[in-house]
C-alpha cells in the first residue's frame, strides 16, 4: 500500500490504523513510525502500511485500495529535509 514520502514523518491520519473511514477493510497494519526519516520508495515492497480489503470483484477491491492509499497520502505529513 502507500509508499513512503520523503523526509521526517511527522503526522499520520488521526484514526490510522485502527479506524479508517472505509468499508470492507478486514486488516490493517502500520509499518511507518512517527519521527522516522524516509527517502521515498525504491522498490515495490516498501510501504507505510498494509491494508486488506474484501469485495465482490478485483475491480471493486482495486478501486477501494486506490482510494484508501490516496486518503492516507493526503493525510500524512513529512518534514522536508
Amino acid at each position: 500500500m502507500p509508499s513512503p514520502g520523503e523526509g521526517k514523518l511527522i503526522k499520520l491520519p488521526k484514526t490510522f490504523p485502527n479506524k479508517l473511514p472505509f468499508k470492507n477493510i478486514y486488516d490493517c497494519y502500520q509499518y511507518a513510525k512517527i519521527g522516522n526519516i524516509y527517502h521515498g520508495s525504491h522498490s515495490s515492497i516498501e510501504a507505510i502500511s498494509a491494508i486488506s480489503v474484501e469485495g465482490k470483484s478485483t475491480k471493486v477491491v482495486t478501486k477501494q485500495l486506490l482510494e484508501i492509499g490516496k486518503w492516507i497520502k493526503d493525510n500524512t505529513i513529512y518534514e522536508e529535509k
